[in-house]
């Protein structure tokens, strides 16, 4: 299917244009340009294609039994406690520091 050159000349030379204001852009100009913006989106293509037998592939390998998902449940919860405990601790370990910075300023008040 070839492109409309009028639209695509319409595009470029309106209000909207892609091309400094006054430029005149030849037929040979804009097919060049149609030819690298389709074969940019040709990529693009190829790269979305690749990436999805990749991940098709990835899936057919990734059959766990019910054994392995309970397993990698029970491995994702744990890690999860432990991340929530870290940031327990340095929760408390900041209050801390902030309680003994406010005994200090306390106790140079006293009289």
């Amino acid at each position: 299917m070839k492109p409309d050159l009028d639209a695509i000349r319409a595009r470029y030379l309106g209000e909207d244009t892609l091309a400094p204001p006054g430029a005149v852009l030849d037929v040979e100009t804009l097919l060049a340009h149609i030819d690298m913006l389709e074969h940019m989106l040709s990529e693009e293509r190829e790269n979305v294609d690749t990436l999805r037998a990749r991940v098709a592939e990835l899936e057919a390998r990734t059959t766990y039994t019910v054994g392995e998902t309970e397993w990698a449940h029970r491995i994702a919860v744990a890690e999860q406690r432990f991340v929530d405990e870290y940031d327990a601790r340095k929760a408390a370990e900041r209050e801390i520091a902030e309680l003994k910075a406010r005994i200090v300023t306390l106790e140079a008040m006293k009289p």
